[in-house]
């Protein structure tokens, strides 16, 4: 009966050094995929924020803009003489209320993108470190 014992097969030092390099190069490549991906998420959520911001930014431009031309009927109303105009509401009140609902909604949009850009957690995580 011939028992055949197989020894493994020995690895010399500069093998396990090569293969241990080759891990170690492995788990750095990894390390930069998860932080790109880290990062891309975070900047789609400060680009979404942005975006939100703008619009609210855009809106409240747009209200000033509508204020102006109520100011301007406002003075336009008061130099009337009276009862000239016959109208239930006077537009100078029309304006107001438009630039009203306009600036509330632009002041809404953004607060809520302020909240968007403070919930944010930055690049301090420990993978991007």
């Amino acid at each position: 009966m011939s028992t055949d014992i197989k020894v493994p097969s020995e690895q010399t030092t500069s093998a396990l050094v090569s293969d241990l390099f080759d891990d170690f190069k492995h788990l750095v490549e990894l390390q930069f995929q998860l932080t790109r991906r880290e990062i891309k998420v975070e900047l789609r959520k400060r680009a979404s924020a942005a975006v939100v911001c703008a619009l609210g930014v855009g809106m409240l431009f747009l209200a000033a803009i509508v204020g102006c031309l109520t100011v301007v009927h406002l003075l336009h109303w008061v130099a009337l003489p009276p009862r000239a105009d016959l109208a239930w509401l006077p537009l100078w009140a029309s304006y107001a209320v438009v630039t009203a609902v306009i600036a509330v909604s632009g002041g809404i949009l953004a607060l809520v993108g302020r909240v968007r850009f403070r919930s944010i957690t930055s690049y301090q995580r420990v993978t991007t470190e």
